[in-house]
């Protein structure tokens, strides 16, 4: 009667979508032609990302303000793949490999395409009541910029334990290490367009702390997770560290 109810058991195991579930089915299958009792699954995901940033705001350079919306947080894009490792049925670890596009709002402030306003300081302007670079000082200068997006891009590679208690849910922590490929601005005045390389303030490496929550059907899963960066983003002034909430969806073979 125990072997029946085993055997029932793992049948219904075997049809369920959380990987644990139906890929460590002892009673059913029994080990793998090598005798292994591990069982390894694969697939691509995509999905989106809510980035913004945690700390100071405001921050200046020789020829620059920049400051930081912290109020707002952009979506970007995730796509890649990753590997489960099951060791028991209950339990996995998981390494992937992902492109990430992380937008963040902020407002650059660039006091280059402003200096030639500052001719007008020492040159009278005829039937002008109030001269052009004085109204610099009278209006906040950040209200003639839009507010831009710095586009950055990262390949992050996860590494994820993850817990399977149950059927179709599983829940899990671990690390995102993702390394900066390029972090562009663009911005406006007026009719001026420009853009800013922002590569060589931000650091190379990003390191953040991650839990997460998925259900899984059939081999298809959407899993929810949300992370916090451990260590200072770029090397402004002040310590900034990026947060993010990530929605994927996706397949494992």
């Amino acid at each position: 009667m125990k072997k029946f109810y085993l055997a029932i058991c793992a049948c219904i195991l075997l049809s369920c979508i959380a990987p644990a579930s139906y890929l460590y089915a002892e009673d059913a299958q029994g080990p793998d032609a090598s005798g292994k009792k591990n069982f390894i699954r694969f697939g691509p995901s995509i999905g989106g990302i809510i980035y913004g940033v945690l700390g100071p705001r405001d921050i200046s350079l020789s020829f620059y303000k920049i400051k930081f919306d912290l109020d707002k947080f952009k979506i970007g894009f995730s796509g890649g793949v990753d590997g489960l490792f099951f060791p028991t049925k209950y339990h996995s670890v998981s390494l992937g490999a992902f492109y990430e596009q992380r937008n963040i709002d902020l407002k650059i402030i660039d006091f280059k395409i402003l200096m030639p306003l500052a001719f007008f300081a020492f040159t009278p302007i005829p039937f002008f009541p109030v001269n052009p670079a004085v109204l610099l000082y009278v209006f906040p200068v950040e209200n003639f910029f839009s507010t831009t997006s710095l586009t950055s891009h990262y390949i992050n590679l996860p590494v994820i334990y993850r817990f399977h208690p149950i059927e179709y849910l599983y829940l899990g922590l671990g690390f995102d290490f993702a390394f900066l490929l390029k972090a562009v601005a663009e911005y406006k005045i007026f009719i001026f367009k420009a853009g800013l390389d922002l590569k060589r303030y931000f650091k190379l490496a990003d390191i953040a702390g991650k839990v997460l929550i998925g259900v899984a059907y059939k081999g298809a899963f959407i899993e929810v997770s949300t992370g916090i960066g451990l260590l200072d983003m770029d090397s402004f002034a002040g310590v900034r560290r990026s947060f993010c909430i990530k929605t994927m969806a996706g397949y494992r073979f």
